[in-house]
């Protein structure tokens, strides 16, 4: 089976990491791009044969010719595009965030149920397989309960023009990279946090968008949790996963490259390098997302609609407790 695909939003990410993958399926046929930007669907097309480009989006979804469909826009367009996509009988992988708030993950959820279509969540770190190691490890009790984490994710982006610098466009670093945080605290935990007190700056309401934000969130059994994310620091990332018998360490693991490198620490203190073999996470994740429309199924919590709610939820808490300078409750469950 041959799934015919559309391109919505051809940047950077799509250009550079989407493209090359499925240059290597044959079960996918790229028929329909479509990017504000000629010069970026010359180039693309440049590169792989399609029928159909389109530099607006109501004009992309009269086309009959694709069964599925990447979105890779900038934040505020997921909802709505999703929405619209879901509702012409198309499936849909997303970019992360699904949207800039609840309210709008909401509508996506409402157009899944209704259609019944194939909608995931692109949560290429899931798929990195330092992550999925780094999750074996804790779930299997090897360093005992689960009592910290701690996690920080930072590059220097001064490019004031880029969208993920622009208010208007959902940018800001709490969703561009703080969401990878989020979602790697949520799956260690097991839910929603308790409750979620952070700093933000600078604060939403000067108009501009969030740059460095620290966040300490409290979950259920005991686990606290510590978040640091920046656009003005040097670029690293990684997180530590504290238990009653050791510690797990993993470094670089939210890059685009599917690296990584895990520590493991026993309770006496010795330290064990955890071998992995390193697989591209969006090639996975293609995969993945092939199997699910050639199914007709919905994807696993952490990829699906519903999971992707609970991560705007404590994205929106964290945001909330950044502005006002008080706790947030959000009372755990769900995940």
């Amino acid at each position: 089976m041959t799934i015919k695909l559309g391109i919505v939003g051809c940047g950077t990410l799509f250009r550079r990491r989407i493209l090359p993958e499925l240059q290597k399926l044959p079960e996918f046929e790229i028929t329909s791009i479509m990017d504000p930007a000629t010069e970026v669907l010359k180039e693309v097309s440049s590169k792989v044969k399609v029928k159909n480009s389109y530099t607006g989006f109501e004009e992309f979804l009269k086309d009959t010719s694709y069964d599925a469909v990447y979105i890779s826009t900038p934040n505020f367009l997921h909802a709505p595009y999703a929405v619209k996509l879901l509702g012409s009988g198309r499936a849909c992988l997303c970019e992360k965030p699904v949207a800039p708030s609840v309210k709008e993950a909401v509508l996506i959820e409402k157009a899944v149920k209704k259609t019944n279509k194939t909608f995931m969540v692109a949560y290429m770190s899931y798929l990195n397989n330092y992550n999925k190691k780094a999750a074996e490890i804790t779930g299997s009790g090897k360093i005992g309960k689960i009592k910290s984490l701690n996690s920080f994710f930072s590059f220097p982006d001064f490019d004031m023009t880029n969208w993920r610098n622009q208010q208007k466009f959902g940018g800001g670093v709490l969703l561009d990279i703080g969401i990878y945080c989020v979602t790697v605290f949520k799956e260690i935990a097991g839910g929603l946090p308790l409750s979620v007190k952070a700093e933000i700056y600078p604060k939403w309401k000067t108009g501009k968008v969030d740059r460095v934000f620290t966040a300490a969130l409290e979950f259920e059994k005991g686990i606290t949790g510590n978040i640091f994310c920046s656009l003005n620091h040097p670029e690293e990332c990684g997180y530590d996963i504290a238990g009653t018998k050791g510690v797990v360490s993993v470094r670089k693991s939210f890059y685009q490259t599917g690296q990584g490198e895990i520590i493991a620490v026993n309770e006496n203190g010795l330290k064990e390098d955890v071998e992995i073999s390193e697989v591209n996470p969006y090639g996975c994740e293609l995969e993945y997302f092939y199997d699910l429309v050639s199914k007709n199924k919905q994807p696993e919590r952490k990829f699906s609609i519903e999971g992707a709610i609970d991560d705007m939820k404590i994205c929106e808490a964290i945001r909330k407790s950044g502005e006002t300078g008080t706790p947030v409750v959000l009372g755990g469950k769900n995940g």
